[in-house]
């Protein structure tokens, strides 16, 4: 039992004084070249119910949508950081479909966008900073001997942009926040 927890400790001081040394093991993963992302966003559906009345007073669809994009990300000389180039397209709708709301009763509909932004990422986020940014939670897959991820997987919090009008009273209201969730992968 002694020999064996002296060769423990010893792999255990070298293996640390590796990682010192190389500074690999502690370094944050980059993201560089192309990659596809895949991302879902689930708003929930709301209703407000008055119990004098026993009616539904308002109702928010809540919306979900599925974007596939290509990236290529180009990092700086920091390596965590960058110029980011998407394209590609997003499916989107309601949740929940009324027969009595007129207005932003989606329930289905195509779309497809190209944009430039920035991006940069740490060992815990991805970030991307455009017209509006959006701020990940971030879990790296596969790295290689480059420190280039090559998968990651995504997940926030946001603020839904989509603004539903009561249909009984005609007030403007935002739901929630959404979760929105997608991987990164390498090409």
């Amino acid at each position: 039992m002694v020999l064996f927890n002296k060769v423990n400790k010893e792999l255990v001081l070298v293996a640390i004084a590796s990682v010192l040394l190389t500074g690999n093991a502690l370094a944050v993963p980059k993201l560089s070249g192309n990659y596809i992302i895949s991302l879902t966003d689930t708003c929930q559906a709301t209703t407000t119910y008055n119990n004098s009345s026993a009616m539904i007073n308002n109702i928010q669809p809540g919306y979900i949508s599925a974007s596939l994009y290509k990236l290529t990300l180009t990092p700086n000389s920091t390596g965590v950081a960058g110029m980011l180039v998407m394209s590609g397209y997003r499916e989107s709708g309601n949740n929940l479909r009324s027969e009595t709301m007129s207005s932003n009763n989606t329930l289905q509909e195509s779309s497809s966008s190209n944009q430039n932004a920035t991006y940069s990422n740490t060992a815990t986020t991805f970030t991307i900073t455009g017209s509006k940014s959006s701020q990940y939670h971030v879990y790296y897959g596969s790295v290689d001997s480059s420190n280039v991820a090559h998968y990651a997987a995504l997940i926030r919090l946001k603020d839904d942009n989509n603004a539903y009008k009561n249909f009984y009273t005609g007030i403007i209201s935002v739901p929630n926040k959404c979760a929105e969730q997608g991987t990164l992968v390498r090409q």
